[in-house]
């Protein structure tokens, strides 16, 4: 009931090899996943089949987040990257001191959280 209720359709989206770590609904309709593998996929909606955009990590990624018009990304190789969520515009990139376990962005876009 619920899933018709809300109009919610199974898909099978080919995702990172080991377990998914994290996930953030885009605001174009897409989806951007993360994983085991290190590798931050971006999805457009409707197009399930293969990835828009695939970024990396050295390491597992543990968070997602939107912030603006970036995707942030945390992971196990202590960086903090904000990745493009369109064809223009350059990979940014911090060095964090400690071991992230997530990350979270504040309502409006303008802070992050790495715990």
């Amino acid at each position: 009931y619920y899933q018709r209720a809300c109009r919610l359709d199974e898909i099978d989206i080919p995702g990172p090899k080991g377990a998914v770590t994290a996930t953030v609904a885009m605001p174009n309709g897409g989806l951007a996943a993360a994983g085991d593998d290190g590798k931050v996929r971006i999805w457009s909606a409707g197009e399930w089949k293969k990835p828009a955009a695939t970024f990396s990590h050295g390491k597992p990624v543990v968070g997602l987040a939107l912030v603006g018009d970036r995707l942030a990304s945390v992971g196990r190789d202590k960086l903090l990257k904000l990745w493009p969520t369109s064809s223009d515009g350059k990979a940014l990139s911090a060095k964090i001191p400690s071991m992230p376990t997530g990350l979270a962005a504040s309502a409006d876009g303008s802070r992050l959280a790495v715990p």
